[in-house]
């Protein structure tokens, strides 16, 4: 019923193209992130394929197309031949994605991967490999790190090759005039906003797990007059409303968070001027370790799920504000190599990170190799 209704969506909202579309050199597939995606294309001629029910507004149809379709009607669900169909006729040299835990791609990536270069950038900390029933198919991933190729061997996933790029959100401040290469800790600690609503009914106890964090962290900051940051993800009003009314369930006393500010990066500046960066499953958690810095995830949950992926004095699971608050302090007192000393993975085993040949370099690298000199390796 779901699928009927999004394809009544798609045919109401969609102009209809009776023909191909132009051949390109890229298929950018999603248009979510695209602004992460696009420099590196800007040198070449790209499609972007909207994929999601709720933002295609195009819809090829030509008697080549519909062939296509019917050819291959039994190989797959409708979406992924029609997403196919048009992948055949761009004809590009490489179909590329950030949002690598893309159903859609992986599909499309199966049927088409012996005639098309697929390579996928990782674009989060992805948690939900443990989830999903279905497994990821991705013939290339430039993901963060070692962990990535653990990680989704361990969850039976297809991944022909792995390179170890790092973030390539991260790269863009890495590469930036904004970040300042001296240190300066302003902050004691960063807490960071990880607002979620209805996020506990698929995974219980998330969303309190994401409050209690808070809840704890400014408790401390408060009895031990520490400088504390708290690092939000919302730029815009009305994502700002939401994020702080998320906390406000949880925190009786009053609270400010830090609004995003993308162009100036913002969250990356908070931390990286913070002597201890707190969370759960943020993203900047990894990117903060693999940068050399001090972090402390908390999984409330009791689901391992939820884990961060390096065990020791960096993950906190299940303990109450006295054990919470013993081992932030620890954290705080001691060197940074002997906080590193106190993990049982490297740093960077979770994050490739190298402010010269950062992920946005090696990413940019393949792509040339890929559609200028057609070294499918």
């Amino acid at each position: 019923m779901k699928k009927i209704k999004n394809l009544i969506e798609i045919l109401l909202n969609s102009s209809f193209i009776f023909k191909n579309p132009e051949k390109k050199d890229i298929v950018i597939f999603d248009n979510e992130s695209l602004d992460l995606i696009l420099p590196l294309c800007k040198d070449y001629k790209y499609f972007v394929l909207k994929n999601r029910h709720y933002q295609i507004d195009k819809l090829y149809i030509s008697f080549d197309i519909i062939f296509y379709i019917l050819k291959n009607l039994f190989k797959s669900n409708l979406s992924t031949i029609y997403f196919s169909a048009l992948i055949e006729k761009i004809n590009p040299k490489l179909i590329i994605t950030i949002i690598d835990n893309s159903g859609h791609f992986s599909n499309v990536a199966k049927l088409l991967h012996h005639k098309y270069k697929f390579l996928a950038v990782q674009g989060a900390a992805r948690y939900d490999i443990k989830h999903f029933s279905d497994k990821f198919f991705i013939p290339e991933f430039a993901c963060f790190g070692e962990y990535e190729k653990d990680s989704y061997n361990q969850y039976d996933s297809t991944v022909g090759v792995f390179n170890y790029c790092g973030s390539l959100k991260q790269s863009y401040y890495l590469k930036s005039t904004i970040r300042n290469s001296k240190k300066n800790e302003k902050y004691d600690i960063a807490l960071i906003a990880e607002a979620s609503s209805g996020w506990s009914k698929e995974f219980p106890l998330f969303e309190e797990a994401k409050g209690k964090t808070a809840l704890y962290t400014l408790r401390l900051a408060k009895k031990h007059k520490l400088r504390l940051i708290f690092v939000g993800k919302s730029e815009n009003s009305h994502s700002r409303q939401r994020e702080i009314l998320f906390y406000k369930k949880y925190l009786s006393e009053d609270f400010y968070i830090q609004p995003r500010s993308k162009e100036n990066f913002s969250s990356y500046v908070n931390t990286e001027n913070s002597k201890l960066i707190i969370g759960m499953v943020s993203t900047l958690l990894r990117e903060n370790l693999g940068a050399g810095r001090k972090v402390l995830s908390c999984n409330f949950t009791n689901d391992q799920r939820h884990d961060f992926p390096v065990d020791g004095i960096c993950n906190f699971k299940n303990g109450n504000f006295e054990e919470f608050e013993k081992r932030v302090l620890k954290i705080l007192s001691l060197s940074h190599d002997e906080y590193f000393e106190n993990l049982n993975k490297s740093k960077n085993y979770v994050m490739r990170y190298d402010t010269r040949n950062h992920a946005y370099n090696l990413i940019e690298k393949r792509i040339q190799q890929i559609v200028e000199n057609n070294k499918y390796v």
